[in-house]
């Protein structure tokens, strides 16, 4: 049997930014490599070290370490994270704010990262690891829209299952700080952006909605997401300013702001990353996959597991690893997020519904888990979790019914009372969410 805490253990480790962050920042010759760029550090005044994001605490100590090994003086400045994500943070100004809504904290840690970008001289040299979340994190609206909007309009994306790529598109829309907000007063020559991406597709500029790099954005595909997804106040705000002067002026001082010095961005890890450090921790010889990230609702990405579960049926032990985030609408009033949902909504599926035309003896060896690899699923401080049937029908014999926990979105209490919540605490990186759906060997005999 696959154990599931201790192959989240073996992902996790993987992934320490300690281990990441030295393959893509590395001094030698007295310059500082940068993924395919070299600095000569005698052409810079100071080195500065900052972070915005989950995995930011962890991992700007190890940008900071690495520069700080050759002898160096580095500043520390300010590292923005989710509130009890700050270990590891030592020397450096930490600012813990609310997600995944924003909060007062949000817009005061905003105003600190941008007041901190324009105090820089121009002979700075900045290394700013940026990491998911960092969109709710830190906050600072745009004129003309008020610190309200932001706040009803994250809520109003995160109860609603908006797709990463329409709540980026809109966020970006709404702040000052994002889509290259952070350098439009920034006078520093030189900022190298280090991004840990949660997002399923390759632009950078998608983590944290972009703080540091800029892209034009449609004002097309805006007023269609606007109109999906936000309350009415922020709708009709966001698409009246598309075509004003205002929106025109603040895009040319973007533009202006992350086209000015030398501003280089390098990724550290992604969505393969994980994968493929699940796929070195599990037991299994035939491990499967998909040549993406999964960015669609939690249904269709629940049917792709079923329907992956249905062709190897027959088969010997095997696995099957995801990435990517399965969007899920809020109906209740539970404790739970991504990541004990897709496990809940799976389990359902196979072992009360019946929706496969799975063998009984292949139900029994069946093993659904899912992790939030920051460490925290959605609204909660638990990373996920994992079932089997046996959990199930375990929990069924107690009168615990997960149709009733799914009803209120309460997966979490779901999972904690069978035993099989997962709880790894931040782990100082943000890769996605990770599912890992195996047929394990059947027992022994005798």
């Amino acid at each position: 049997m696959l154990d599931v805490p201790a192959f989240a253990t073996r992902v996790l480790d993987a992934l320490r930014p300690e281990t990441r962050i030295p393959s893509v920042l590395w001094m030698e010759g007295g310059a500082l490599h940068c993924g395919g760029a070299r600095l000569e550090l005698a052409d810079f005044g100071s080195i500065h070290v900052a972070g915005l994001g989950k995995a930011a605490a962890r991992e700007a100590a190890a940008a900071a370490g690495v520069l700080e090994r050759t002898g160096l003086a580095v500043r520390r400045g300010p590292v923005v994270t989710k509130r009890g994500h700050g270990t590891g943070s030592a020397g450096f100004e930490l600012w813990e704010a609310g997600h995944p809504i924003s909060d007062e904290s949000s817009l005061r840690a905003g105003q600190r990262l941008a007041s901190w970008f324009a105090g820089l001289a121009p002979d700075a040299l900045v290394v700013f690891c940026v990491s998911g979340g960092g969109s709710a994190l830190a906050v600072l609206p745009r004129a003309p829209f008020g610190f309200a909007d932001e706040v009803a309009a994250g809520r109003a994306l995160v109860d609603g299952g908006a797709p990463i790529s329409d709540a980026n598109l809109l966020r970006r829309e709404l702040s000052a700080l994002r889509n290259g907000g952070l350098l439009v007063d920034c006078r520093a020559a030189t900022v190298v952006t280090l991004v840990t991406a949660d997002v399923p597709g390759d632009d950078l500029a998608e983590v944290a909605s972009g703080p540091t790099l800029f892209r034009e954005l449609s004002p097309d595909a805006l007023r269609r997401a606007a109109t999906r997804w936000l309350p009415p106040a922020q709708r009709d705000a966001l698409v009246a300013q598309l075509d004003s002067g205002g929106r025109r002026a603040w895009h040319d001082r973007l533009r202006a702001g992350t086209g000015r010095g030398s501003r280089v961005a390098i990724r550290v890890a992604d969505w393969r990353t994980a994968v493929a450090a699940a796929r070195a921790a599990l037991p299994f010889a035939a491990i499967d996959g998909f040549d993406h990230a999964l960015d669609e609702p939690i249904d269709q990405g629940v049917r792709r597991h079923l329907d992956w579960l249905a062709r190897h049926a027959a088969g010997g032990p095997r696995a099957l690893v995801s990435a990517g985030e399965l969007p899920v609408a809020v109906r209740g009033t539970g404790r739970g997020g991504r990541n004990t949902e897709f496990v809940l909504r799976t389990a359902v599926a196979l072992w009360l519904e019946r929706s496969t035309a799975l063998p009984e003896p292949v139900l029994d060896r069946i093993v659904v888990a899912s992790l939030a690899t920051d460490g925290s699923d959605g609204p909660t401080d638990a990373a996920g979790g994992f079932l089997r049937r046996a959990d199930v029908d375990a929990a069924l014999a107690r009168g615990l019914d997960p149709r009733a926990f799914l009803a209120d979105s309460d997966s979490l209490t779901y999972l904690e009372r069978c035993g099989r919540a997962l709880a790894t605490g931040p782990t100082g990186t943000n890769l996605m969410d990770l599912r890992a759906v195996a047929i394990e060997p059947p027992p022994a005999a005798g």
